[in-house]
């Protein structure tokens, strides 16, 4: 909080600075710059008044818990540590890039401000630049895990479920993949092997094995 007196065209003027931050979370802070007062006893005035605005704007904020990112960071940082259960490397690590990358408009903003219509937008956007139903269900679901860890740690407040919650994508029209029945697999393979194709080993271990993509 300040204020300063100087001097413009020869005229004096005051200006107030307010910065309000959260005790309990640092990153919560508001601040106003107020330039070109006429008086002191009025930049007094406005210095108190903004006290209370930015305060009550803290306060709000706090209410509403964390931003978007910094849930995304907290579930990361305990899947990692096994708290939620075993999960893959691989499974943390696609969970996280995927929102880090797609709800990337929503990294800045309180969890718990994210609406349903921010939900619809994002989806219908995805599915416009060409994403298949099923990934889009992928996203949703990603979406969910997180921000359900997010309700259930107090970290998001004052809403109940995800924004993705009960919005559905569609039924998908993909074709599942053919799979290759046991004589399949062998006339494959053989014919793999007779040619000698650079990739028969590849083949060989991944249909030998169950393994998939």
């Amino acid at each position: 909080m300040s204020i300063k007196k100087y001097e413009l065209n020869g005229k004096e003027f005051w200006k107030v600075y307010v910065n309000v931050r959260s005790k309990d979370d640092p990153n919560v802070r508001f601040q106003k710059l107020l330039p070109r007062v006429k008086s002191e006893v009025e930049a007094i005035k406005l210095e108190k008044k903004l006290l209370n605005e930015l305060g009550q704007k803290v306060a709000e904020e706090v209410g509403l818990g964390l931003k978007w990112e910094f849930v995304i960071n907290h579930w990361e940082m305990a899947a990692k540590t096994g708290i939620l259960g075993t999960y893959n490397p691989g499974t943390i690590s696609d969970h996280v890039s995927c929102l880090r990358r797609l709800t990337k408009p929503w990294l800045k903003k309180s969890a718990a401000k994210i609406s349903r219509a921010d939900a619809q937008y994002l989806l219908r956007n995805l599915k416009k630049d060409g994403r298949s139903n099923s990934g889009l269900k992928k996203v949703k679901n990603t979406i969910n895990v997180v921000f359900k860890y997010g309700l259930e740690e107090n970290l998001i407040k004052g809403v109940e479920r995800s924004p993705v919650y009960g919005i559905k994508v569609g039924k998908s029209s993909e074709k599942s993949p053919d799979i290759l029945s046991s004589d399949e697999v062998k006339i494959f393979l053989g014919a793999a092997k007779r040619y000698e194709h650079e990739w028969y080993p590849v083949w060989a271990f991944a249909c030998l094995t169950g393994m998939r993509n």
